[in-house]
């Protein structure tokens, strides 16, 4: 199945058999078929009766909406498949991400998921976290079937295959809500349908179909509760060429479609969807995935979502009312996650950045589903952080991150944690003959010369591809460093960077003794921080070795 990313021209994304599986890649953000209005079905009404969220401290004023700038994008680390939070049994990769409160927890969905059980593929899962974590990433918990596969998300009738995938959900009363985007037609590139599903409080593998229907502009939503109103947000027509659209209903009416109004280009709440006009009436036509949600201290609005068109990347508008004016876009973060949150094509910058899955070099990451997150946004004197996921295709994985906002006129500086430290590892290039400064384990491994340099490998005369062990050397990224660069070539073996007990970086051989592999990890965002560089051979088929030499530090 083709995979497409924006990538700097004249490159094409195309996906390897690794992900096939997947669904929600960076290109797919597929259109949708209209429907006159009068063919929409209505839908049965909720039978939970809808309430008042509580009242909310009243917001304050202290940020001008139009008079907010970013300082600067950090990444905060992998909400996925890491050490606090692991993937459930059985999965592999995941994306997608939005989220909302119920209950004291905040609830993940997930897009299309690998999972080994051929019986779920591309299924749909979701995820609880704590909605106020003390810092940093929020661990996440999986609801399991019997304590092993994860619990999915279900549509009854209504078939949930590769494309097809929660959008956004929202509590009301006892009831939880779920958008999906439905019907995915893979020739056309477009859905068909947009489903709203209800579940009892956090009960979500057990949905029941509220509405099923087409629609031109509100397939990918983004939702708000406020007040006795549900304001929708749409994209969905045209593959990742949307405008924004806007949407709103009585929360009591929200399973009848035709008591949804449609915002016009005159400010009217009109009948028809197909009197909608744009939010952003001058921005391109390059919305897919999207999320507007609200700071609830400070009555801001936020809207992100992912652009193709330039510039390129996640874009950011911010107002002071659920219905506008917005503020001029901001790119937040785009192509300069490469080689630090994503996979950039090995063969395009010269080099292996450590993370493309075996098989995954030649395909091209990119970032895509900027949902936001409110119940994490934070803030620092005059300074707002907004919180938001973010998916990177390769690897198949989900990210956390933040922008932080500050008044126009002043600025934020983004810390250096590594400030008056330096990197360095003793012998990287094994120059002494032997492993002096390095740990060792399992099997003796050889040193051994190399294009006129010494390199190790864990091939060893004895044992040949069946010895195992490790090689291992802590060391402290620096105030100016950028990157660990060396030298790889042999079997499977591989060489990783480890960042306490995650394995953040990792490189492979090629299965071939004549031509290196060059190996560069960018190491900024770890400034300050204390890593392992570790050479692992834990393999015993044939090319199960891996030989590496030169460790230098830019």
């Amino acid at each position: 199945m083709e995979r497409r990313w924006l990538v700097p021209d004249p490159l094409v994304f195309v996906a390897g058999l690794t992900l096939a599986a997947c669904s929600i890649g960076p290109e797919h953000d597929p259109d949708v078929l209209q429907s006159p209005d009068s063919e929409r079905p209505a839908g049965p009404q909720p039978t939970s009766p809808a309430t008042t969220p509580p009242e909310k401290p009243e917001a304050t004023k202290i940020f001008d909406a139009m008079k907010l700038v970013p300082a600067y994008t950090e990444h905060l680390g992998q909400l996925t498949n890491t050490a606090t939070t692991p993937l459930a049994a059985g999965m592999a990769g995941t994306d997608l991400g939005s989220s909302f409160v119920r209950d004291g927890k905040l609830v993940f969905l997930f897009g299309d998921t690998l999972i080994g059980d051929p019986a779920l593929r591309d299924a749909d899962t979701f995820a609880f976290a704590d909605p106020n974590p003390q810092a940093g990433v929020p661990a996440l918990t999986w609801p399991t079937l019997n304590g092993s596969l994860p619990k999915t998300l279900k549509l009854p009738g209504i078939a949930l295959g590769a494309y097809e995938v929660p959008v956004d959900g929202f509590a009301l009363g006892a009831d939880s809500y779920v958008f999906f985007a439905t019907k995915f037609d893979i020739a056309a590139n477009r859905y068909g349908s947009s489903t709203l599903a209800r579940a009892k409080g956090l009960a979500l593998e057990s949905l029941e179909v509220v509405h099923e229907v087409p629609s031109a502009h509100f397939v990918n939503v983004s939702t708000l509760v406020e007040g006795s109103d549900i304001y929708i947000y749409g994209s969905g027509k045209e593959y990742r060429e949307s405008q924004i659209y806007l949407a709103k209903v009585p929360a009591t009416q929200i399973g009848d479609r035709f008591a949804w109004r449609y915002r016009d280009a005159n400010g009217a709440w009109v009948e028809s969807e197909a009197s909608a006009a744009p939010v952003l009436p001058n921005a391109p036509a390059c919305v897919g995935e999207l999320s507007v949600k609200k700071h609830e201290k400070h009555a801001l609005w936020f809207m992100t979502y992912g652009c193709g068109a330039e510039p390129r990347g996640v874009q950011l508008h911010i107002s002071a009312s659920p219905t506008g004016p917005w503020s001029k876009a901001f790119k937040i973060y785009g192509p300069e996650g490469y080689e630090r949150v994503m996979h950039a094509k090995e063969s395009y910058v010269g080099h292996d950045d450590g993370l493309a899955p075996p098989g995954n070099e030649e395909d091209w990451g990119g970032e895509y589903g900027p949902y936001l997150v409110p119940s994490l946004f934070v803030e620092d004197g005059k300074s707002i952080g907004i919180t938001y996921v973010l998916s990177s295709w390769v690897p198949y994985q989900v990210h956390l991150m933040r922008t932080w906002l500050v008044p126009e006129g002043t600025t934020k500086e983004k810390p250096n944690p590594g400030a008056g430290k330096t990197s360095a590892l003793v012998n990287p290039s094994f120059a002494t003959g032997d492993f002096s400064g390095w740990q060792t384990s399992g099997d003796a491994f050889v040193v051994f010369p190399y294009n006129g340099t010494n390199a190790v490998s864990t091939y060893t005369p004895g044992k040949a591809d069946a010895a195992t062990g490790t090689l291992s050397q802590a060391f402290v990224v620096g105030e100016t460093t950028t990157a660990l660069e060396f030298r790889i070539h042999g079997g499977d073996g591989r060489v990783s960077l480890w960042r306490g007990n995650d394995r953040v970086r990792s490189s492979r051989a090629r299965r071939n003794n004549d031509v290196e592999t060059l190996v560069r990890w960018n190491l900024e965002e770890y400034r300050g921080e204390t890593l392992r560089i570790v050479i692992e051979d834990d393999l015993t088929a044939p090319w199960g070795f891996v030989s590496a030499r030169d460790f230098v530090f830019e």
